[in-house]
C-alpha cells in the first residue's frame, strides 16, 4: 500500500474518531490517578449508596461525600486519615461534628427537623462536659 494512501486513510479515521461523542459512560466505580500512578479519587457505588472519595498525596482519605439511605454526609480527614469534621443531614436533624487529631469527637452541633438546636462539647474521653439547648 502506498504511503500516501495509508496517510489519507489514517487521517480519515482520525476525523471519524474526533466526531464521536460519548453521551454516557456507565460503571459502578471510577478511579482517578495522578501522573505518578497514585490513586487520588474514587467515585463508586458503596453498599450504602453513591460515594466520592479524594485522597491526600500519600493515599490517606482526605474527603468523603456519600449518600447513604438516611441522608447525605461529608467527612473531612487530616493527613493521618483521622476524621476531623463531619457534616450530615437526615429527615430528623442536621449535624456537624468536630474531632481532635485522634478522631475523638470533641464538639457536636445539631438542629432537629422541628428547629431545636443543640451544642455539646466533649472531653478527650468523649464524655459530654458542656451542653446547651434552648
Amino acid at each position: 500500500m502506498p504511503k500516501k494512501d495509508l496517510s489519507s486513510r489514517l487521517a480519515a479515521v482520525e476525523r471519524q474518531l474526533a466526531d464521536i461523542r460519548v453521551r454516557a459512560i456507565e460503571s459502578s466505580e471510577f478511579r482517578l490517578i495522578d501522573k505518578a500512578g497514585k490513586l487520588r479519587a474514587v467515585l463508586d457505588m458503596s453498599r450504602l449508596g453513591p460515594r466520592l472519595m479524594m485522597m491526600h498525596a500519600d493515599g490517606t482519605l482526605a474527603l468523603e461525600i456519600s449518600l447513604p439511605p438516611d441522608g447525605p454526609a461529608i467527612r473531612l480527614s487530616d493527613e493521618d486519615g483521622e476524621t476531623r469534621i463531619f457534616l450530615g443531614a437526615t429527615r430528623d436533624a442536621a449535624r456537624v461534628g468536630l474531632a481532635d487529631g485522634k478522631g475523638n469527637q470533641r464538639m457536636f452541633l445539631g438542629v432537629s427537623a422541628a428547629g431545636k438546636p443543640s451544642l455539646t462539647v466533649y472531653d478527650a474521653k468523649q464524655k459530654a462536659v458542656w451542653t446547651a439547648t434552648p
